[in-house]
């Protein structure tokens, strides 16, 4: 709900949002950015570094 909002508010300004979030990605004035399969400190896979 919270990403509707803010998706909504950047539409409004006319703004660039920038996401992670797969299902935003279609959207105008959404910028997808993938995320990146990294190991972490214990060597676990996941999208972040840490």
């Amino acid at each position: 709900m919270s990403d509707s909002i803010i998706a909504a508010t950047a539409a409004l300004f006319k703004a660039v949002v920038y996401t992670q979030d797969e299902d935003f990605k279609a959207l105008e004035g959404v910028e997808y950015i993938s995320k990146k399969k990294t190991k972490n400190r214990k060597g676990y896979k996941s999208g972040s570094p840490f």
